[in-house]
């Protein structure tokens, strides 16, 4: 019998960009792991992403409550009951058959099921006590594995077993169904800082070359899984031409401005805190018209928001003038660094990324990453990070304390701003060293920073008055 060459959907947009061409009528596919790893919400999300595209799923327990599996999936956004009332789903519980001998009327009543409901999207929950039942009986074994090689065919669809790994194990006990899997997920979680990480391996996916192995996922209530895979470097455009100005004569003549895309790393010291930086930051969101985005690792947003005006205030009368023509142009987030794995902390922040779909985005307390997580996951997480903002055109802002870290994120950006403590007639004060790819770097005294920060005052109202002007 011909097939379609439609794809089938998983429900996590990632997971289709990395496996989905393999998902095609006809389809095999083995979802495992360990108990409470996610394999049932994942199974789910693959039936329910499939029935909102009008296919009809057919979801086949042997363990499983219904209503306490409905109530559980609702939670992640889920609605099965929703589907059912639609008549695109049937939830069959069955009983296990009690001895080997009756596994072969077993697999016709499902197949009786089957040809019944005409599905396009079979699950079965799970496999593991069905093999159990047959233990050592090759015969039956075979006969499992038949049944499900031929049900994807005969359907012209997809079907999702689900295996359980038993605690402490890695290994599939699932014999030679392993073999015949048109693709393998295995979903694993472990205890970390005291946190529950999860991650999910792409064992195996039949026609598909894979070279991204493990991903980190979350279970999010409201959203249900979600992870996200980093782009490959082929998928790294080069950065436009089209230059985003500085509000500052000097910077402008020397540096010329910022690019989409380009990585701008902000390093002061730990005891000298001041906010002259939050200055320029400011003009050049005003100047520019830039949507933008903070997130915090210290500070909460509402906190962060006050800081950030506190400063302009302390320059400017017109404060009152900039939050408004600030108002809609930046938005505050805060995210507690301890409080989360850093794969989740990863999709947190991807998260606000594709709601706001910002302009430009800083990071602020970027130093306190680097010392709670392990250096070399920081890293990949980090590199994966900045080259899928560089791939959304992102200009990327990331502020910490200068520390032991300055060089590893300096050689990361295409523009370093780093401010310094000078004593100067025996008092302290501040230099900005600015340094960006392909010039030589340059150093403002305390005099060019007082010009430039009165230069950018005077721009940013010339800005507000051209735009509050009447028509």
């Amino acid at each position: 019998m011909e097939m379609s060459n439609q794809v089938f959907k998983t429900g996590i947009k990632e997971l289709d960009r990395l496996i989905g061409r393999a998902l095609i009528p006809g389809s095999f596919i083995v979802v495992a792991g360990h108990p409470g790893a996610g394999k049932t919400t994942l199974a789910s999300s693959i039936c329910y992403a499939n029935m909102l595209e009008n296919k009809k799923c057919l979801y086949v327990s042997f363990q499983e409550d219904k209503e306490k599996l409905y109530r559980n999936l609702l939670s992640v956004n889920i609605n099965f009951k929703e589907m059912e009332e639609k008549g695109l789903l049937r939830f069959l519980k069955l009983p296990l058959p009690a001895q080997d001998e009756a596994i072969e009327k077993f697999l016709d009543k499902i197949m009786e099921l089957i040809v019944k409901n005409d599905p396009k999207v079979v699950v079965i929950d799970s496999i593991t006590p069905l093999l159990s039942t047959v233990r050592d009986n090759i015969k039956a074994r075979a006969l499992l594995q038949n049944f499900f090689a031929e049900i994807p065919k005969e359907i012209k669809g997809l079907v999702v077993l689900i295996a359980e790994i038993p605690m402490m194990e890695e290994k599939i006990m699932i014999g030679d169904i392993e073999f015949v899997a048109d693709a393998i997920l295995i979903l694993r979680h472990r205890v970390e800082r005291n946190l529950l990480v999860r991650e999910l391996e792409i064992r195996k996916v039949r026609g598909v070359p894979i070279t991204l192995a493990k991903v980190p996922i979350a279970i999010i209530e409201g959203k249900g899984l979600v992870m996200h895979a980093p782009p490959i470097l082929e998928e790294i455009p080069s950065r436009p031409k089209k230059l985003y100005e500085f509000p500052c004569t000097k910077l402008r003549d020397i540096f010329k401005g910022i690019r989409k895309g380009d990585v701008i790393y902000i390093s002061f010291p730990p005891d000298n805190r001041r906010g002259t930086i939050w200055l320029f930051i400011v003009g050049f969101i005003i100047a520019n018209n830039l949507k933008t985005v903070m997130i915090s690792y210290k500070r909460s947003s509402e906190e962060l928001k006050e800081n950030l005006y506190e400063y302009v205030r302390s320059v400017c009368g017109c404060v009152e003038k900039i939050k408004e023509q600030m108002k809609d142009k930046i938005k505050f987030y805060s995210i507690n660094p301890a409080g989360t794995s850093i794969g989740v902390g990863s999709l947190w922040e991807l998260s606000i990324i594709e709601r706001e779909n910002p302009d430009m985005i800083i990071f602020h307390s970027v130093d306190l990453l680097a010392r709670i997580f392990e250096e070399k996951e920081y890293l990949t997480s980090l590199m994966n990070q900045l080259f899928l903002l560089k791939k959304r055109g992102v200009i990327i802002v990331r502020i910490g304390s200068k520390d032991e870290k300055y060089d590893l994120h300096a050689s990361l950006a295409d523009l370093v701003v780093r401010i310094d403590t000078v004593i100067k007639d025996n008092k302290p004060t501040q230099t900005i060293y600015v340094w960006k790819v392909g010039s030589d770097p340059i150093i403002l005294d305390k005099e060019d920073i007082e010009y430039c920060i009165h230069e950018m005052m005077n721009r940013i109202n010339e800005i507000i008055k051209e735009r509050t002007k009447p028509k």
